[in-house]
């Protein structure tokens, strides 16, 4: 039955694979601990208090964007393309960049902050920003330890640094928190002095590979890395305007309160995040490989299709289940007077039934980056033109929701678009639409079983009904996909091989 095909690795692919799982689990692990941050300062902090909190690290998060400048990504470009003896001076010019681009940061963050304040519009941000100034010249020199770990097959490195760097952000700021009091500057320097105990970590870690190996300069010019770097730019840049658009225009217009109500809902499901990037991790060099071996585009269309089904098949019941169970998920999460955003939060989940299609690795392993970047760069556009109309004419934050999700949407249908002219075949062919109808029927029965079954039976409290829910719906969806020929058991043979747990 179709549920048994695998995807078939190709020479060296279980090693990669191997990388990507180990990458994946410090991808969840760190969603996970940051996630339970979260749950905890929701609930022991002021709306108020909290929306400044996550303002601050909506702010960072928006400006490292463009002082990154594409640069982390240089990392893995030339590490992976020289010996390794040249691999710490390669690494030392990166930091040469990051300790000098770090500085500036910093410095705008301290000086800028009432501007910044202004802009946002809450006069208590300006004191937690310059609380925060000193974390740019901390992180940015180890901003590309992912990188180089992965290179050099040391993923798993990457779990420690990233469990370490949980554990010191969780006991720091509610170390902080307690001490101190429940206020946003209590927590931002909490978090920074955890970034202090990171950044040191991060230091040690990310010249581990070079031990014991000669150091050989390297010819790598300035030139060459921002050569690479800007395009790679460009595209995060139009990427990031179209994710942040929308909390930018809430945090101006409707408040710090809204803020916080929107930035605990309004985010795509996590887990599916994690498994594309996973799944795009190793299909980009196997994109690459068959491009280069001038494979027939009928074989990029077999490998698409299985990388499709591969991804629905974890991220459509992870997404299902998540809509039905939305405002009990929120409410478990950040407390009751977060209800609300729970509204925004199956808004956002739409999205994650359309991402399961791995367009970036087959558009750059095809030459077809700057094409990619130009469909981000029109929905860039689209989004803040209809966010701008949206808080003159109609404002809601409702509303800001649904343009975020559809212009989402719309760039996922030019991109699909452009992957089907780029093989030569119609959308149709390219999405395994039976196996995916399969998919959503098992998992929308599993979800409809398991709200029926706590409204029957009746609930105390929102995590007895996720609880329940939850049973009923893994036990639900495991008989009825068992039923359609759909396997998991080659995903958690692989993970435990990986682990060495068998």
């Amino acid at each position: 039955m179709y549920g048994t095909a695998k995807y078939q690795l190709p020479a060296g692919g279980k090693s990669r694979t191997s990388e990507s799982i180990w990458l994946g689990l410090a991808r969840m692990l760190s969603l996970g601990m940051s996630f339970v941050l979260a749950a905890i300062l929701s609930r022991y902090m002021t709306v108020d208090g909290y929306g400044t909190y996550r303002q601050v690290l909506y702010v960072y998060t928006t400006l490292l964007t463009f002082f990154a400048f594409g640069l982390p990504q240089c990392y893995s470009y030339f590490l992976s393309v020289r010996p390794v003896n040249e691999g710490r001076s390669i690494i030392k010019k990166l930091n040469s960049l990051f300790i000098f681009i770090g500085a500036l940061f910093s410095l705008l963050l301290f000086f800028g902050s009432d501007l910044i304040a202004d802009i946002l519009k809450n006069r208590q941000l300006a004191e937690s920003l310059r609380w925060f100034a000193p974390t740019p010249m901390l992180m940015m020199p180890i901003i590309g330890i992912e990188g180089i770990l992965v290179v050099y097959k040391q993923a798993h490195l990457v779990f420690i640094y990233v469990l370490l760097s949980k554990i010191f952000t969780i006991s720091c700021v509610l170390a902080a928190v307690y001490v101190s009091g429940a206020s946003a500057v209590n927590a931002i320097i909490g978090l920074v002095l955890a970034y202090a105990m990171t950044s040191f970590v991060g230091f040690r870690l990310m010249y581990r590979p070079f031990k014991d190996i000669a150091v050989l300069q390297s010819c790598i010019s300035i030139k060459d890395i921002f050569s690479y770097s800007i395009p790679v730019f460009n595209a995060s840049v139009y990427g990031f305007i179209i994710g942040s658009a929308s909390q930018f225009f809430v945090s101006r217009y409707f408040g710090v309160a809204e803020f916080a109500q929107f930035a605990n809902g309004f985010m795509e499901l996590p887990f599916a995040g994690v498994i594309i990037a996973v799944i795009a991790s190793v299909m980009l060099p196997e994109f690459s490989r068959m491009y280069a071996a001038g494979t027939a585009k009928e074989e990029y269309i077999l490998l698409w299709n299985r990388t499709v089904f591969q991804s629905a098949s974890l991220i459509y019941p992870i997404s299902i289940f998540c809509f039905i169970f939305a405002e009990d998920i929120i409410t478990c999460l950040y407390g009751p007077k977060y209800g609300i955003a729970s509204d925004l939060f199956r808004i956002i989940t739409i999205i994650n039934i359309a991402r399961i299609l791995p367009y970036r690795p087959i558009m750059f392993a095809l030459g077809k980056g700057k094409l990619f970047a130009d469909i981000h760069l029109f929905t860039a556009v689209l989004v803040v033109g209809l966010d701008i109309a949206c808080v003159n004419f109609f404002p809601s934050v409702t509303g800001i929701a649904l343009i975020s999700t559809g212009t989402t949407l719309l760039c996922l249908y030019l991109l699909m678009m452009s992957v089907s002219k780029m093989l030569g075949t119609n959308v149709g062919s390219l999405m395994p639409w039976r196996k995916l109808g399969i998919l959503l029927v098992c998992s929308l029965c599993s979800g409809l079983a398991s709200k029926t079954a706590t409204t029957i039976f009746g609930t105390a409290t929102h995590g007895m009904s996720l609880g329940l829910g939850g049973i009923v719906f893994i036990l639900g969806y495991g008989c009825l996909s068992y039923l359609a020929g759909i396997r998991y058991s080659h995903f958690i043979t692989q993970i435990l091989s990986i682990l060495k747990l068998k």
